[in-house]
C-alpha cells in the first residue's frame, strides 16, 4: 500500500470513529437531558464538529493523488470547491475532465 493510500485509509477510519463518537454523545445527551438549551448546544456543537472533520478529510483527499478521466484516461487534480460540490461514490467523483471537457465519473488514482 502506498503512503497516499494509507493516509487516505486512516482519514476514513478517523471519520468513522468521529461519526460513532458524536452519535454516541448525541444519544447519551438526549437520554440524560431530555430537553433544554444544553441539549441543543450539545447536538449543535457535535454537528459542527462533524462538518468540520468531513471538510478536513475532503481537503486531504483532494491534495493526495489525481483523478483519472474514464473517457480519455487523462490524470488531473481538481479544486477543493469542485470536489466538495461534485456527486461522489467513495473517492470516485463526477467531474469535468480538463483535457476532453467531458463530464464523467473520475476515479481516484495515486500515480501520475
Amino acid at each position: 500500500m502506498t503512503k497516499e493510500k494509507e493516509l487516505l485509509y486512516y482519514v476514513f477510519i478517523l471519520i468513522m470513529i468521529m461519526i460513532l463518537f458524536l452519535l454516541g454523545v448525541d444519544i447519551l445527551a438526549t437520554l440524560l437531558l431530555k430537553q433544554g438549551v444544553i441539549l441543543g448546544i450539545i447536538i449543535a456543537s457535535s454537528l459542527i464538529l462533524f462538518i468540520i472533520s468531513c471538510l478536513i478529510a475532503l481537503k486531504i483527499e483532494v491534495e493526495i493523488g489525481y483523478y483519472e478521466c474514464s473517457k480519455c484516461h487523462h490524470k488531473f487534480k481538481t479544486t477543493y470547491l469542485k470536489a466538495l460540490l461534485a456527486m461522489h461514490i467513495g473517492t470516485t467523483r463526477y467531474l469535468k475532465c480538463p483535457k476532453c471537457q467531458k463530464n464523467n465519473w473520475s476515479k481516484k488514482v495515486f500515480e501520475k
